[in-house]
């Protein structure tokens, strides 16, 4: 991603760099060290520098052709040639020095922050050696280190704006890939329940629709057939039901929910059935019980289906001001970068548990090791999450 200022940033470095012209005019005029004449052609040269860069960041949407470093060099040159002709080490100019790289420090990395703050050491020595001034070389020491702590400064803000910035777009392509893999596994759903709906159920109605043709036609018998065929229908529409919604957590409890969903997970369950054991402590109940249903029995699932386990465990429990989720299996467990192919393979679970749980201010972590099993638990807050949708 491009690290070029746009829009109103680059339109608002273009404008102080406007403004520092009739500053830097104003300590012309009052400051009692003569300005050499040169000083004054350098200025102007400078109003025009100033002023085209403005046009050129009004009519862009990004700062000009070239990116911000060539601006950023000719800054420096400005101001290293007006220190040099007014009044070189003793120069007012030496403060704008010491402010340049702060500039860089909002578009650049840490490096480049760097580099222009060894730079302005570098020109302010250089604009001491001017015949302007007779300081001794303790006072110019003490200046130049001066504007070298400055220069520290600003590569510390420049890390600290660096990492926020890379993490934010660290989250924002994460919610990204996250939407896309959620719409995906939208429509891979919606191809299953409708499999599901023409395999299943359809069929059956269709056969019952058959018996009682026959029926109609004077074959008592194939009435039987027809019962049989819509009891079959019943069933495979309260198996689709309760696999969109598998428990009414208002009406059973989060506790109950649970019990029936693992009941549930282990009937569907293929090979090894595991053991589970479900523990809800009862000052958990009632504290945004949708929530935590919906991440128990993602986990649970993802438990029973992949971990081959012998026993799991889940338990949620209240610790002080936060909730903790927590499911340990004995399971084989996860070798390295298998949440990155289950993501490529469209298996979200995991990714959307953590997505939510960082939405409600909370945390989401995973340990797992080969061979000896997986513990995942979730922590929220419990001011955050009685906010988002209490049961009354």
């Amino acid at each position: 991603m491009s690290r070029r200022l746009v829009g109103w940033e680059a339109l608002g470095v273009a404008l102080l760099r406007v403004l520092l012209v009739p500053i830097a005019a104003l300590i012309r005029v009052s400051d009692p060290r003569p300005w050499s004449e040169q000083a004054d052609w350098i200025l102007l040269g400078a109003v025009g520098y100033a002023v085209v860069v403005l046009g050129l960041a009004l009519r862009a949407s990004s700062v000009p052709p070239g990116g911000w470093r060539p601006y950023a060099v000719l800054d420096m040159l400005f101001v290293g040639l007006l220190a040099w002709q007014s009044g070189g080490a003793f120069s007012e100019m030496r403060a704008v020095l010491a402010a340049l790289p702060f500039v860089v420090a909002f578009v650049g990395r840490p490096r480049s922050t760097a580099a222009f703050a060894v730079l302005s050491v570098g020109v302010y020595l250089a604009a001491a050696e001017a015949p302007a001034g007779t300081p001794d070389s303790a006072y110019v020491a003490a200046e130049g280190l001066l504007i070298a702590w400055c220069g520290g400064l600003a590569i510390l803000l420049n890390v600290v704006i660096t990492r926020a910035r890379d993490q934010a777009l660290a989250l924002a392509a994460e919610r990204q890939h996250l939407v896309e893999d959620t719409q995906g596994a939208i429509e891979r759903e919606r191809q299953l329940l409708a499999y599901r709906l023409h395999d299943d159920a359809i069929q059956s109605l269709q056969a019952a629709r058959l018996q009682l043709d026959r029926a109609g036609r004077g074959d008592p018998a194939a009435l039987d057939g027809a019962r049989e065929a819509i009891t079959d229908a019943l069933e495979q529409l309260r198996d689709t039901v309760a696999d969109l919604r598998p428990a009414d957590v208002e009406r059973v409890g989060l506790s109950n929910a649970l019990h029936q969903t693992a009941l549930r997970l282990l009937d569907q369950a293929q090979g090894v059935t595991p053991q589970v054991e479900i523990d809800v402590t009862p000052d958990v109940e009632g504290i945004d019980d949708e929530l935590w249903f919906a991440l128990a029995r993602e986990l649970l699932a993802n438990a029973v289906a992949h971990s081959h386990a012998r026993h799991i465990t889940l338990t949620l429990a209240r610790i002080d001001d936060h909730i903790s989720l927590a499911v340990d299996d004995d399971g084989h467990g996860m070798q390295p970068g298998r949440r990155r192919q289950a993501r490529r393979e469209g298996h979200i679970g995991l990714a959307s548990c953590a997505e939510r749980a960082a939405a409600h201010g909370g945390t989401f972590d995973i340990s797992s090791q080969p061979g000896r099993g997986t513990n995942v638990a979730a922590t929220l807050p419990i001011r955050l999450t009685a906010s988002s949708g209490n049961r009354s």
